[in-house]
């Protein structure tokens, strides 16, 4: 770990691990050390790509990258609130207003990747960090897929997590930075509900339902959060709201559901956020 001292494992994947450290100066760093296969390498040289490109609020910020003998280590900022995931699981879901702040935040994070070039496409509580003040930061990139305006047929990997999965994911037929904002549909829907949309414990019934199905939307859930979720759920990718073809990110910001939001007060972290860790 060179200069850091090890405090304690904040998380454990299938490709790396992540560590609190402590450097000379008494800051604290979250740093994340790739395993040492080719999967583990190559997600963690996309994430410092990417984040040696982004300075943005909502945005994990890359500090320095330090190189290991078999692999590669990320010295991350230190997100105190942990886990969007986490509150999420022990509350159930959240109100209306922190789920409204959340989801702007993330949209713009999500707007600033596509203006790079970049889709992210790994959407899902999990990858959500709270900072101290209790505002939305966005990690985990090493899925994130750049230079996807450069694929005329779109990406075709299958990737990210199934319950998050846009359809043309799953169907294979090309994907581009649209899947995003399905993901931050099926975000949205969660926080509200407690449940993505079309979560089912057998993958294969979730994937057919992601396919062919429409949401059940709960009766406490209002007018302008269904018409959101309903433009954000859009099975095709072109009509998706979010998308070039439907009117951009632009677009998104003007929902009904974000009536009560100023975008440029969102961005300089303007407003309160709900819950503080």
């Amino acid at each position: 770990l060179g200069d850091f001292a090890p405090v304690r494992i904040l998380g454990v994947g299938a490709h790396a691990r992540v560590v609190l450290v402590r450097a000379p100066g008494g800051q604290s760093y979250a740093m994340k050390l790739a395993s040492d296969d080719p999967t583990g390498a190559r997600r963690a040289i996309v994430e410092r790509r990417v984040l040696q490109r982004l300075r943005h609020p909502f945005v994990a910020r890359l500090h320095s990258s330090v190189a290991t003998p078999s692999s590669i280590a990320l010295v991350l900022e230190f997100y105190p609130g942990g886990e969007l995931y986490d509150h999420l699981r022990r509350e159930g879901f959240f109100s209306l207003a922190r789920s409204c702040l959340y989801t702007a935040e993330v949209l713009l994070a999500v707007q600033a990747l596509h203006a790079a070039d970049v889709a992210y496409r790994d959407l899902k509580p999990e990858n959500i960090l709270l900072d101290a003040q209790g505002h939305a930061v966005v990690s985990d990139f090493g899925l994130a897929r750049e230079g996807i305006s450069r694929l005329p047929d779109g990406a075709r990997s299958l990737c990210g997590s199934p319950a998050y999965m846009a359809p043309e994911v799953l169907s294979g037929a090309g994907h581009g930075t649209a899947v995003d904002y399905w993901a931050l549909g099926t975000l949205l829907f969660e926080m509200l509900t407690g449940v993505p949309p079309f979560y089912h414990r057998d993958p294969h019934r979730m994937s057919r339902a992601i396919l062919y199905d429409e949401p059940a939307y709960p009766r406490h859930l209002k007018w302008p959060a269904r018409a959101l979720l309903r433009t954000l759920l859009q099975r095709d990718p072109a009509r998706r709201a979010g998308s070039p073809e439907a009117g951009g990110p632009a677009k998104v910001r003007r929902a009904r559901f974000f009536r009560r939001l100023d975008f440029e007060r969102v961005l300089r972290r303007g407003y309160t956020p709900v819950f503080e860790p």
